[in-house]
């Protein structure tokens, strides 16, 4: 069996998916699959994951999914605060 190492061999999730349905198609007795992890990934986490308060959260969620235009960021800023309020002292 050979197995292919290295970033340049990972498959996508629907190439993964696509694998899955043609190895299930052969109808096997025994389907084992092994998760590896590439060690040279980035091991630090994720901006979501390494910030404190809600707004840090939600200001690393618009650094990795794009940031809305200013007026909305106020407005959703200023909602997140009456919230993240309503919950302390609630």
């Amino acid at each position: 069996m050979v197995r292919p190492n290295g970033p340049e061999h990972l498959l996508s999730r629907e190439q993964q998916d696509v694998l899955r349905e043609k190895l299930l198609a052969s109808n096997p007795a025994e389907l084992k699959v092994k998760i590896e992890h590439d060690a040279e990934l980035a091991s630090e986490p994720a901006p979501i994951v390494a910030a404190h308060s809600a707004e840090e959260k939600l200001r690393a969620y618009w650094a990795m999914k794009g940031t809305p235009p200013v007026d909305r960021q106020e407005r959703l800023l200023a909602k997140l605060a009456e919230v993240e309020k309503a919950v302390l002292s609630g």
